[in-house]
């Protein structure tokens, strides 16, 4: 993810099960806003995952889910995020700045695909 989503440098803390990156593991994000923890609370190889924020960042309640669907020779890819802020009355800048992001990370997320996994 680090080589696509540019949140940040992640970095795995706790490995999980069955996969290292699996099921319980964590990953210490180090951004722009600080350092977030993320939990990932299932894992489905080729098909996705979901995760949770344990700690850090703006968010109350922060889970998101990533969705892999085959089509043809290409993948769609649906990331859902849910959250709360933790001041009231942002929730909707967030929500926008949020799907900004997300935006341009699935557009780094193509490229990184499409040039085989090489960094750029």
């Amino acid at each position: 993810m680090t080589d696509w989503a540019s949140p940040g440098r992640a970095t795995l803390d706790k490995t999980g099960h069955p996969d290292p990156a699996g099921r319980h593991a964590e990953r210490v994000i180090a951004g722009p806003m600080g350092k977030l923890r993320e939990q990932i609370t299932e894992w489905r190889p080729n098909e996705g995952y979901r995760y949770r924020i344990i700690a850090g960042g703006p968010f109350v309640g922060h889970w998101g889910e990533v969705r892999l669907t085959p089509e043809g020779k290409h993948t769609i890819v649906n990331w859902t995020i849910r959250f709360r802020s933790r001041i009231p009355g942002l929730g909707s800048l967030f929500e926008k700045a949020m799907g900004i992001k997300l935006a341009q990370a699935l557009g780094a997320f193509k490229r990184h695909v499409e040039s085989g996994g090489r960094k750029r």
